[in-house]
């Protein structure tokens, strides 16, 4: 779980191997509670609508996703995945819900540990608020490769480094590119950063006055610069342990993200196989 800007955010899952593949129940979560009810202007296009929770000056919003997983491998070389999402929203007591499919697959080259793989993520039905505010889930495309530039010697240290390419559908192309270190097959350091994602000013408009991302001109002179950041997000930096205990193998994780402005982040997390 982690914390940002007030907001909460939570997953867990946990699978298990059959005969027939692998099985993956996952649930994940995000949400903001004490929202002011006066802090938003009412959407044009409701005309019924009555301001969020009156009675007590405020209201919350939660993002809620449970996922049901199934993986195996097709081939020594191929691996398939399928994922069935049920996605809610809901705002103060209005709810709205969403089907979903993701679909992924990796490929291994078989030469120093390099990896292909593609997913589809968000294949599904629309969100529904009010029967007339419908929004798509966002589709998202990515294809990534990862390779052991050092592969791993006797002592258990290895290097290798990994780019994904995304393309969401409603915004631009962006390529993640990250590192590992592993050193003596128990510690593993990274580090990552996000091209033309991070440190990238994109032009806005604001809903209220009409304003864009113009500059001012003597043809436009009443137009404004308004501009945002993409992200205040920065680059990311990590560590993991794997410790062996018993009949067990328990992995933790610690990433860093700088967040500008915003509180930076960090997350823990825990995995537990047997």
């Amino acid at each position: 779980s982690s914390d940002l800007a007030d907001l909460n955010h939570y997953a867990i899952g946990v699978t298990r191997k059959f005969g027939f593949g692998t099985l993956g129940l996952g649930v994940v979560g995000l949400g903001l509670s004490g929202i002011d009810s006066d802090r938003d202007q009412v959407p044009g296009f409701i005309e019924d609508f009555e301001p969020f929770d009156t009675n007590t000056g405020s209201y919350d919003y939660q993002d809620l996703a449970i996922g049901l997983t199934w993986a195996d491998n097709i081939t020594d070389q191929l691996s398939v995945g399928l994922t069935g999402k049920l996605i809610n929203q809901s705002i103060d007591d209005e709810s709205a819900t969403a089907y979903a499919l993701d679909v992924g697959a990796i490929y291994r080259v078989g030469y120093r540990g390099a990896r292909i793989g593609a997913r589809l993520n968000n294949l599904g039905s629309d969100i529904d608020f009010f029967d007339r505010a419908s929004a798509p889930l966002p589709l998202i495309f990515s294809i990534g490769t990862s390779i052991d530039l050092l592969e791993e010697d006797d002592r258990g240290n290895k290097l290798t480094v990994m780019a994904d390419a995304t393309k969401p559908q409603d915004s631009d192309q962006l390529v993640f590119g990250a590192a590992e270190l592993q050193i003596l097959k128990m510690l593993k350091l990274r580090g990552g950063y996000k091209f033309n994602y991070t440190g990238v000013t994109d032009d806005k408009t604001d809903e209220t006055s009409g304003n864009t991302g113009e500059a001012l001109s003597a043809e436009n002179p009443t137009s404004t610069n308004f501009t945002s950041d993409r992200t205040e997000e920065g680059y990311t930096f990590g560590l993991g342990v794997d410790v062996p205990v018993s009949d067990y193998h328990v992995t933790v994780d610690y990433a860093y993200t700088e967040f500008g402005i915003l509180d930076n982040v960090h997350r823990v997390s825990l995995l537990l196989t047997f």
